[in-house]
């Protein structure tokens, strides 16, 4: 390279020598002068010809070293090339690891990090949804006290009811079972309710959770030592409203656990009234000394008898348990997985306050002779309307076309001779004579009067207030505060109404009889007098129960029915149109209840039936009408 450019040159030098040395044929002289000027051409070309390879030897060198740096650049990049290469190659072979093999481990620990985050979460959100902090006992609704009862109030109580059968039966009987139900029967010895789930009661309670739901929560009764009770607690939210101070709804953690005993064989202790005579004495005596003539509430009549048994019982509380999950996943080398789970039980308990109890009730018939001044003649009331309606068929009879129900009723005892007669006033609509009209009702009186007297002889003047006071008693009526269960209150009005049939003779206090509650919330007792029918607006409610409010003798099973409309008997559809439980069933407890829609300006003759846990069937007449 060099070579060539040092030739150029030269030739560049040559060819312009060779330019300023052409003359022409002239004189020497002027040969002379031109050769002269040749030489020192040439001598300033040597001269720059010399310059000019000493720059190009300058260059030369230059180049050399020029050369070199970029033969060393050169090797230098391809160096670092290289190491970029196989710094690539182990990148990739680093990639190829991190891909195959560290990022599926990586997304394996991943993987149990989440799985373990959400066992975690699981289990704290099970933890959190099945804590409770505690229970408190708000109040119990027991079919033995016929009420709801307030803690501290009287015992709270659950109990079944069982008995035992003298003869063998079938409820109900045939000639009012117009509906055609299957007849519940028993053998003579039988034990009524040994063996069955009965309704116990309802306990009233104040749940406090974390969360509202109770799903997952267990409900046992358990006494102090820890072991439960052969009961069964159905736990649902409530919105009752219990008075007294009570009025929590279930958005507050307010619940009802129905509680059904699950075999009266399962209980250890019972509570067996026929054997209490002298317990029921003493109450009824100091009924009478507190009271003279009037009844006392008859709830606390059954408080005192059962606060006089029930401390031997052992007390019971609600617990709640449930039991929290915990899950924990692991992985072995290959990558199984597997679970496992660790399970923690808790529980809490409300105060135990609670009495479980099989209970043998008195009966219908139970024999009062042993106490001194009582009586087991069993009819009161339900006579007395019977005389009623007996009378005015009298009076129809004789005066067929004429409305009774404005008649004074006022039976002459004929100065003590035997017989019975009304005297009915000249006022009257049926007197046209203008002279009064006298009846013989002698053997309407003598069918009933035995039933009545028993051992307190009454006399015509008593039976004469108590036809005035039954043909009064659809005006007796009371307000029903709030709860329809509590009939106590009214029944005890009625009871004192009527002294002279339940003083000393608390055996009448067990009998049947029909309460209706209308749309207002009034209570009334169902009439049976047939020409003054209890006056009922739609959907009113009927409540089987006893004057005693059944706190003493409980029905087993209960029937009410509609057997006659206008005087033509109702059939199977008409009870099924008329209400709800007509012609049905129903089991013990004073929440049982039908209800019937009568039409204005029709009379139905509606049939309460009742057995005992002794197998004692007592069946009564009542007339209804609609507004």
């Amino acid at each position: 390279m060099k070579k060539k450019f040092i030739n150029g040159i030269l030739m560049v030098a040559l060819v312009a020598a060779t330019s300023t040395s052409f003359v022409s044929c002239k004189d020497n002289d002027t040969d002379v002068d031109l050769i002269g000027q040749i030489g020192n051409v040439r001598s300033d070309l040597q001269t720059k010809i010399n310059d000019l390879n000493t720059r190009l030897g300058d260059l030369d060198t230059q180049l050399g070293k020029l050369d070199g740096k970029v033969d060393q650049e050169i090797t230098d990049r391809k160096n670092a090339v290289t190491a970029l290469d196989t710094r690539l190659q182990t990148a990739e072979g680093q990639l190829t690891t991190l891909t195959t093999e560290t990022l599926p481990q990586l997304q394996d620990e991943v993987d149990a990090i989440d799985t373990a985050v959400g066992e975690q979460e699981d289990w704290i959100a099970g933890v959190l949804n099945n804590l409770v902090t505690s229970i408190e006992n708000v109040a119990t609704y027991s079919p033995l006290m016929g009420q709801v009862v307030l803690p501290g109030a009287t015992p709270n109580i659950l109990a079944a009811y069982f008995g035992e059968a003298a003869v063998k039966g079938s409820f109900p009987a045939s000639d009012i079972n117009i509906t055609e139900v299957a007849p519940v029967k028993w053998s003579a010895g039988a034990t009524l309710g040994e063996g069955e789930k009965g309704y116990a009661g309802t306990v009233y309670l104040t749940i406090n959770k974390y969360f509202n739901s109770i799903e997952g929560i267990n409900f046992a009764l358990v006494n102090t030592a820890g072991e439960e009770a052969p009961v069964e607690l159905n736990v649902e939210a409530s919105d009752k409203v219990i008075y007294a101070g009570y009025t929590r709804a279930a958005e507050n953690n307010f619940y009802e656990a129905n509680a059904t005993i699950s075999s009266i064989d399962d209980v250890k202790v019972n509570l067996n009234l026929p054997t209490l005579k002298a317990d029921i004495k003493q109450i009824w005596n100091d009924r009478n000394r507190k009271t003279g003539t009037s009844a006392t509430a008859l709830a606390q009549l059954a408080a005192d008898l059962y606060a006089t048994q029930l401390g031997k019982f052992p007390v019971y509380g609600v617990r709640a348990s449930w039991q929290d999950v915990k899950k924990t996943t692991t992985k072995d080398a290959e990558g199984k997985a597997t679970t496992t789970e660790e399970k923690s039980n808790h529980f809490v308990t409300s105060k135990p306050e609670i009495v479980v109890a099989a209970v043998k009730p008195l009966s219908y018939s139970f024999d009062l002779n042993q106490l001194p001044g009582q009586t087991y003649k069993t009819e009161g009331i339900e006579a007395i309307e019977k005389l009623y309606n007996k009378i005015i068929d009298k009076v129809v009879a004789k005066f067929p076309t004429v409305t009774v129900n404005p008649i004074s009723i006022v039976i002459d005892d004929n100065k003590g001779a035997g017989t019975y007669s009304i005297t009915i006033p000249t006022t009257s609509p049926i007197n046209a004579t203008g002279s009064p009209v006298v009846i013989d009702i002698t053997d309407a009186i003598n069918s009933v009067m035995s039933d009545l007297n028993g051992d307190l002889a009454l006399t015509t003047a008593d039976i004469n207030a108590m036809l005035d006071q039954v043909e009064q008693l659809n005006n007796l009526k009371a307000q029903v505060a709030g709860t329809k269960e509590t009939f106590a209150s009214y029944l005890n009005r009625v009871v004192n109404k009527f002294e002279k049939l339940f003083t000393n003779n608390l055996n009448r206090a067990l009998q049947p009889t029909l309460l209706a509650i209308q749309s207002d919330n009034t209570i009334n007792r169902v009439s049976g007098i047939k020409t003054n029918p209890l006056v009922c607006g739609a959907n009113t409610e009927l409540f089987p129960t006893s004057y005693s409010v059944e706190y003493f003798a409980p029905a087993y099973k209960k029937f009410v029915v509609v057997t006659e409309i206008d005087g033509k008997k109702a059939t199977a559809a008409d009870n099924k149109t008329l209400g709800e439980n007509l012609g049905v069933i129903l089991e013990s407890g004073n929440n049982q209840k039908v209800t019937i829609s009568p039409a204005a300006g029709k009379t139905y003759t509606v049939v309460y039936s009742a057995v005992d846990y002794q197998g004692v069937v007592r069946t009564n007449t009542y007339y209804v009408t609609g507004k």
